[in-house]
């Protein structure tokens, strides 16, 4: 026999100011593919998906793929559904809730239904959160206690802010990968770091933070490195003279250009090129 899906929660009438309506958990890793499709609530909700995944959809964003850490966010009135994957499991915290406060938060554009699925991530904090709020509303008669509403505002506010960070250390991955193909290309001329950050969105201290937070290195040293290594192929893949390399690769003369690969390797141009050749040769 299919095991059928553990469901606890708990509900309460609908009182006139903002409140819990309903709290608790869904545990379905049956064999059955559930799908639940074409569903209206009269009221907000909040899916936090602890483990598994499967789709989700609804009438202006249509379908998508939900996973382990992703936040379903259900609007009033907005026709939407889910299935479960084939063979995964789909075990949910959930909490349905109404009130003013909730429709201030769409009319100001701080939640929208063009953006009902987020991703925080599978965060301690907030399965705790979620946590004492169901364990609490399950132990209480007062379900319409306006502090429940209060304490769901104060999760889904840490929801969207987890969801935005997220977004933006993905935006920053990008615009990083921007900045080190910039960075080495031309090694052989000068570069305005204040006009590539500029470039990219930013002023030069906070690309400069962002860099070395990302990479561990500032722009100017990682441009060196890069430089160095450029000279290293050339000490090893090329006849040219220590002039010569230190010419193609925008330097004003040898000594500087020796000075900072001493700098970086702890090796002159001249040493790192006999130590290659003595271990080639041998």
């Amino acid at each position: 026999m299919a095991k059928k899906p553990q469901v606890r929660f708990r509900q309460c009438a609908k009182p006139e100011q903002g409140a819990l309506l309903a709290a608790g958990y869904i545990d379905d890793d049956s064999a059955d593919d559930e799908d639940c499709r074409d569903r209206r609530l009269e009221d907000f909700a909040l899916v936090y998906l602890l483990a598994g995944g499967g789709e989700y959809e609804d009438e202006l964003n249509g379908r998508r793929e939900v996973a382990q850490g992703d936040v379903i966010l259900v609007f009033p009135g907005l026709r939407h559904g889910y299935r479960r994957g084939p063979g995964k499991r789909w075990h949910e915290c959930f909490a349905v809730f109404q009130g003013g406060i909730f429709h201030q938060l769409e009319r100001d554009g701080l939640i929208s239904r063009q953006a009902t699925v987020l991703s925080p991530g599978l965060d301690p904090a907030l399965m705790a959160g979620f946590d004492a709020v169901i364990r609490d509303h399950l132990q209480s008669r007062a379900g319409s206690d306006p502090w429940f509403a209060a304490r769901i505002h104060l999760l889904l506010m840490e929801i969207l802010e987890r969801h935005r960070r997220a977004e933006d250390r993905g935006a920053g991955r990008n615009v990083i990968g921007q900045a080190r193909a910039l960075l080495e290309e031309r090694l052989d001329e000068r570069l305005d770091l204040d006009r590539l950050a500029r470039s990219l969105g930013f002023s030069y201290e906070n690309f400069r933070k962002l860099f070395s937070r990302e990479i561990g290195v500032p722009p100017a040293r990682y441009r060196l490195l890069r430089r160095i290594d450029e000279a290293k192929n050339l000490l090893v893949g090329s006849a040219l003279s220590i002039t010569d390399i230190a010419e193609r690769l925008g330097y004003c003369d040898a000594y500087f250009f020796c000075r900072q690969f001493k700098q970086v390797t702890k090796q002159t141009p001249g040493g790192f090129r006999a130590l290659f050749l003595n271990r080639a040769e041998g």
